[in-house]
């Protein structure tokens, strides 16, 4: 892949701000930073739209002891129309459980399982983090 060069200008402050980050992240140079900016934005744009093809893992934490709770967020996953690749579960503490369960579908099917896990009753938290393949961009 050929490499395109062009010039950004931007006041010194901004940049000098730029730079620090950058010592921070750990970049050797501007040029992959700015490469990695790009390709995060365009990433988040494809993902805007409900029918991108989209994995992610949908975070859930719960009260336990809330009555069938467990087997609710359970039939969930199972009656839904995209792929539960697998799913992992944690004790938080005496009360509380995390499960993570990680999906492949449209970034519209991952935010509604998201939903829906996150409100039912006795779901403390709920959370979608929604990604997309680096070649796949609107």
């Amino acid at each position: 892949m050929a490499l395109e060069r062009f010039g950004v200008a931007m006041d010194s402050e901004l940049l000098g701000a730029f730079d620090s980050l950058l010592d921070r992240q750990g970049y050797s140079n501007r040029s992959e930073a700015i490469r990695d900016l790009v390709r995060a934005e365009l990433a988040d744009d494809a993902l805007a739209r409900d029918d991108q093809a989209a994995f992610g893992v949908v975070i859930v934490m719960y009260d336990h002891h809330k009555p069938d709770l467990v087997n609710r967020l359970i039939d969930i996953q199972h009656d839904t129309s995209i792929d539960v690749v697998c799913s992992t579960h944690m004790h938080v503490d005496s009360d509380h459980c995390a499960e993570a369960i990680f999906v492949r579908g449209t970034a519209g099917e991952i935010r509604d399982l998201g939903a829906k896990l996150a409100g039912l009753k006795g779901v403390a938290r709920g959370e979608s983090v929604i990604l997309t393949r680096p070649d796949q961009r609107a």
